[in-house]
């Protein structure tokens, strides 16, 4: 008998282990089955967490004979997200469970899942935020359908879906879209799509990219910071740096194919850009700089000029609004009264870091379009659009920053949210820039692409005031935005009132540092103990 029971211990024990290594066997079955059942009871709660948890466990259920299903189940799920989106039924909307369907997506491999959602990507009849996500979810386990069907898709007539089509391509480390990439930065495309391009390409690392990305920066159709990011690819990939222009990269290369060592052009003789912001130096020409002027900002400063930034500071160029030189009386009104600033000491933060914003507005080139938000409890935009660099745009700007004071609380979220609707003045056609109430961004060529952030403090007030929440929401919003956001964290313990603490009278250096680093921007401590 112990042999007997032995016998049939040992049958049990490899029929467990053979039914559980089947496909679709009973348990993966009864699994998904269980899985939609509990979507279904619960996928019209008001509650975002029981949701969540439903299409989660969808997700987690998954097995190959299941996948078709799941694609066409998931694809639904994002549809209809999407919709309560569009209606605004507020208390709906959670832009979790479309990542946790995106989540399922990527876990697609058979050949006929595969082929289901690559038709769903390709549905021109899908609003473009489903299908936005839907080629997300391409984006997981590779396959060579995969990558055809998102090379293809490049050819979409939607700039927002070429956005998620390099981002698939990217994550798949896929090279073969890399040809059709490099000729849309020498296109008429929208930034958005050309910053996509160019994360597409960093995330190759490709050697045989080099004088595709020369090319590029050869032509008229590559300006501020798509040009700036196609120069640092190339300088990632050759370990040199010639800058911004082409023609300094073409030569550098030409002795390089010739066996001849050339040391690279000084980047710092390139004349693309004339000023620096807090030691960073301003390439876009789409910018909002937004300055933090909460009662904080009136509490003692130590400030010293940065000498390092004034040497690479350029002579500026004051144009009118033909582009043309700038009338000379207005010219020399401008620069008198950066000279009358200039003389004044500075004891308080916000005097020091007004004094930084004029010294770059005043330098800014004439090419670039920008404005300034400054914030404190609310907001306040100084224009409601990029406005160019023209002289008399600089003085006005300038006699604005000079005239603010500080008070109330720090409203961040809500001065970054604002810089992200602002749009180029006079950018007519197809360059609309919108936020909708789930927290998508349409993408548009008409607004900033670059924002600097400036605070001492904080959040205090707004919309959303814990730091991870905004630095999560940001990082959502760039998908089909691309701004790039650079933080300057200021202020010094020595200028704390006594009723404070230090560690309560400076900003969080972690929640700015994410901040930029979501974002792809730069991070900049001006802080002193």
């Amino acid at each position: 008998m112990p042999s007997l029971h032995k016998s049939i211990l040992a049958i049990t024990v490899f029929l467990s282990i053979f039914v559980l290594s089947q496909p679709g066997n009973a348990q993966d079955k009864a699994k998904w089955a269980q899985a939609k059942q509990d979507f279904q009871a619960n996928n019209n709660s008001k509650k975002h967490g029981e949701r969540l948890r439903a299409v989660q466990g969808l997700a987690d259920a998954l097995y190959p004979e299941a996948e078709s299903e799941a694609v066409d189940l998931l694809v639904k799920i994002i549809a209809d997200e999407i919709n309560l989106a569009n209606n605004k039924f507020e208390d709906r909307i959670d832009a979790n469970i479309i990542d946790a369907c995106v989540q399922g997506l990527r876990k697609i491999t058979t050949e006929k899942a595969v082929e289901k959602l690559i038709k769903h990507a390709k549905n021109a009849g899908l609003n473009w935020r489903a299908r936005f996500n839907i080629i997300k979810g391409l984006g997981g386990i590779p396959s060579p359908k995969k990558v055809t069907a998102l090379v293809e898709l490049i050819e979409d007539k939607s700039p927002k879906i070429k956005l998620a089509v390099f981002d698939a391509l990217g994550s798949l480390g896929a090279r073969e879209g890399a040809e059709s990439a490099c000729k849309l930065l020498n296109s008429e495309e929208i930034w958005e799509v050309k910053i996509a391009v160019t994360e597409y390409l960093n995330k190759l690392n490709d050697q045989s990219l080099i004088e595709p990305l020369i090319q590029a920066l050869m032509g008229k159709n590559l300006e501020g910071r798509p040009r700036d990011e196609v120069a640092s690819v190339l300088k990632k990939l050759t370990g040199v740096d010639c800058g911004l222009q082409g023609s300094a990269w073409m030569s550098w290369w030409n002795k390089k194919k010739q066996g001849t060592e050339a040391n690279p052009s000084n980047p710092d003789e390139d004349a693309s850009y004339t000023a620096v912001y807090y030691g960073v130096k301003v390439t876009s020409t789409r910018i909002v700089f937004i300055l933090d002027i909460s009662g904080s900002m009136d509490w003692g400063a130590e400030w010293t000029e940065d000498e390092e930034s004034k040497k690479k500071q350029l002579k500026p160029r004051f144009t009118g609004k033909d582009g043309k030189p700038a009338d000379d009386k207005l010219a020399e009104e401008l620069k008198n009264k950066k000279e009358e600033i200039d003389k004044r000491t500075i004891s308080k933060r916000i005097e020091a870091a007004k004094r930084e914003l004029i010294n770059t507005i005043y330098n800014i080139d004439s090419s670039v379009y920008f404005t300034i938000i400054f914030f404190h409890s609310g907001v306040i935009p100084w224009k409601e659009s990029l406005i160019p660099a023209t002289a008399a745009n600089k003085l006005e700007a300038i006699q604005e920053i000079d005239k603010q004071l500080p008070n109330g609380n720090t409203a961040t979220f809500d001065a970054l949210e604002t810089a992200y609707k602002l749009n180029e003045q006079g950018s007519g056609k197809n360059k609309t820039v919108t936020i909708d109430k789930s927290g998508y961004v349409s993408a548009g060529s008409g607004g900033a692409d670059t924002i600097f952030l400036v605070s001492d403090g904080v959040p205090t007030a707004g919309k959303i005031t814990d730091r991870p929440t905004i630095v999560s929401e940001l990082k959502k919003i760039n998908e089909t935005r691309k701004i790039k956001i650079n933080t300057v964290g200021v202020g010094s313990s020595k200028g704390v009132p006594p009723q404070v603490q230090a560690k309560d009278g400076l900003p969080d250096i972690n929640f700015l540092r994410s901040l930029a680093e979501v974002t792809g921007g730069i991070f900049v401590d001006k802080t002193t103990p």
